[in-house]
């Protein structure tokens, strides 16, 4: 096999005997476990020229499989299954391989060697769900009725290919994955058909001087939606069609999370639409959001779609046509790799073997009244830079009936249609299980966040500040130790309060998606070891913390738009009481003692609606 090489120019024409096995080793294992399989492969087929062992082979075997060369993973984990008892997950990642190369009765095999008490919560549920996806496969056949056709290479090229979707025109816009010449990186761009039947060109008429990812258009087909890819991350962005022909430049989304890419629009009215998007989380996971927009640029509110459509796995390309969503996901029972689904009813059922296959599927697209449409697939068939099945193509289909009477029911979900509107009678009881909460006290260090300083605003977020707190806890023992009991009872509570936090948090945007107006009151407190005139400062920062919270997270588009309201009230050192330490020569008792930590807070008081 022939594999990009990213930095083996040190190696690179010198024998084998001349360099060190065990730093062969060690840079292959390095690059497995960041993911880079491909230089994974490389050292590993070096090493195994003269260290043939099973161990090497099971490392072997996880890199193809990462790089979706699944039929020579096959092969590698045959030889290493001598020493299968040594990896508690070796059976399930076999199967998988052996399930993603179309071998279903030899992953059935693999996965009734499998122990479940040694694989890992996903890995369990994972499994279940594959074994369900065998079963289903037992019990169908190929739906004739989906004509899948690969578009050739007038639209797909030797690398990725994905996306795609027709302009006002009927040709095709899509993302691709190409390089200039064979010593140019891969960059992801936008491409078009110039002239339907024709070979498709880069997109001119909008700036690609940052990678573009997955796209869709706007209103109209005036506008665009945008991944824009930027090192290992992405967000979206918004580019509207000028009097010159050409897009404007296009500028970041504000009011979503970062590492967001894959959009969808959805019109439902004059001026306002759904965005279906892919975010990662920060556990790596993929899910997919929707988020309510107006006037195209101004984000309403923004949420998961939950756990009625997100896995435990990953979740991608969504797509909405009438009430009906479609996403891939390879999580849920299939055929193996992503699979495309379909969330209509009160169901979610896979769209079957006619469209899905061992390898992946996904950014499926219908098109308007037809049964007709796109989708991307890394199919036996496609083209491909390398043996290992890394790219995907477009892929046309046609289907005389687009779903089945009948649809190979896989998960029973709910619909997973974005929140209808809430009646005043739920706006009240939301609003009465924030007011039993409050008030909600949350603590801070002494003189912080910012110390030393007469700054009204905080450079921190309050969670930055409770980090750092939290950390010093110990410090705060080791002072108190002559009356611990009191510390430790005061440490829980403020721990507890910092978990209602993000509860309340919760709360709170589930009461702002009903549109109702909110108005939060908030009183900041310091301990009196300063004058009143620095306190007032010090307690103004301790309420810009907070807001700086709320600025970052999906509270931030409802506290922009004037939705949200903030009261501040700071009362500063003038509302302690006389029997709390400010003695400066005395930090024992004015910093560390319970009673001085409880005075350095800040209360969410109560919560109002605004007409």
């Amino acid at each position: 096999m022939r594999y990009p090489i990213l930095a083996l120019f040190l190696f690179f024409g010198l024998p084998l005997w001349a360099q060190s096995l065990k730093a062969y080793e060690k840079a292959a294992q390095a690059a497995l476990e960041r993911a880079d399989y491909y230089n994974a492969i490389y050292y590993y087929e070096a090493v195994l020229q003269s260290k043939a062992q099973a161990d090497i082979y099971w490392a072997y075997a996880r890199a193809l499989a990462g790089a979706l060369a699944h039929e020579q993973a096959v092969s590698a984990y045959q030889k290493a299954e001598k020493k299968a008892k040594d990896y508690p997950n070796f059976y399930y990642c076999y199967g998988l391989s052996l399930q993603q190369s179309g071998q279903y009765e030899q992953a059935q095999q693999a996965w009734e060697k499998q122990a479940a008490e040694q694989l890992s919560p996903y890995e369990k549920a994972h499994l279940q769900q594959c074994l369900k996806g065998l079963a289903m496969i037992e019990e169908q056949v190929v739906d004739e009725d989906w004509n899948c056709q690969n578009m050739g290479p007038k639209i797909n090229g030797p690398s990725a290919d994905y996306a795609a979707y027709p302009d006002s025109l009927d040709r095709l816009q899509f993302s691709a994955l190409r390089q200039k010449n064979a010593e140019a990186a891969f960059r992801s761009q936008l491409y078009r058909e110039r002239e339907k039947g024709k070979k498709a060109q880069q997109e001119e008429r909008i700036s690609q001087q940052k990678q573009l990812g997955a796209s869709c258009w706007g209103k109209n087909f005036a506008s665009r939606y945008l991944t824009i890819i930027e090192d290992s991350s992405s967000y979206l962005a918004y580019s509207y069609l000028q009097e010159n022909g050409r897009f404007s430049l296009p500028k970041a989304l504000k009011g979503l999370p970062d590492h967001s890419s894959q959009p969808h629009y959805y019109a439902f009215g004059e001026d306002s639409a759904y965005l279906y998007f892919v975010h990662q989380t920060a556990q790596q996971k993929e899910d997919i959001y929707w988020a309510k927009i107006a006037e195209d640029t101004l984000v309403l509110a923004f949420a998961p779609l939950g756990a009625k459509i997100n896995s435990p796995g990953r979740e991608l390309s969504p797509f909405r046509r009438g009430d009906s969503l479609f996403f891939a996901s390879d999580f849920w029972a299939g055929y193996g790799g992503l699979d495309i689904f379909c969330a209509s009813s009160d169901s979610v059922f896979n769209l079957g073997p006619g469209l899905n296959s061992a390898a992946h599927e996904l950014y499926f697209y219908l098109n308007q009244g037809d049964s007709s449409g796109y989708f991307a697939s890394n199919r036996k068939g496609s083209q491909q830079l390398k043996e290992a099945v890394c790219c995907t193509d477009i892929y046309q289909f046609e289907t005389s009936r687009f779903l089945p009477s009948e649809p190979p029911l896989l998960v029973q979900l709910d619909s997973p249609a974005p929140p209808q509107p809430i009646g005043p009678s739920q706006e009240e009881e939301l609003l009465t299980a924030l007011q039993q909460a409050l008030p909600l006290a949350l603590y801070f260090h002494n003189d912080e966040p910012d110390s030393n300083s007469l700054s009204l605003s905080a450079s921190q977020t309050y969670r930055q500040s409770w980090g750092s707190y939290s950390q010093l806890f110990p410090s705060y023992r080791q002072q108190n130790s002559a009356n611990l009991a009191a510390w430790e009872q005061f440490e829980a509570q403020a721990s507890a309060n910092y978990q209602q936090l993000q509860q309340f948090e919760e709360q709170l945007l589930a009461l702002l998606q009903t549109g109702a107006r909110v108005e939060v009151a908030l009183r900041a407190y310091c301990s009196p070891r300063s004058w009143t005139d620095y306190n007032f400062n010090l307690a103004q920062r301790r309420l810009d913390a907070l807001i700086n919270n709320w600025e970052e997270g999906p509270l931030a588009p409802y506290y922009a738009s004037g939705q949200l309201q903030l009261k501040s009230l700071p009362l500063g050192e003038s509302q302690a009481p006389k029997t709390v330490n400010d003695r400066f020569d005395q930090p024992q008792l004015s910093i560390f003692s319970p009673a001085a930590a409880r005075e350095r807070r800040l209360e969410i008081e109560f919560v109002s609606l605004k007409n």
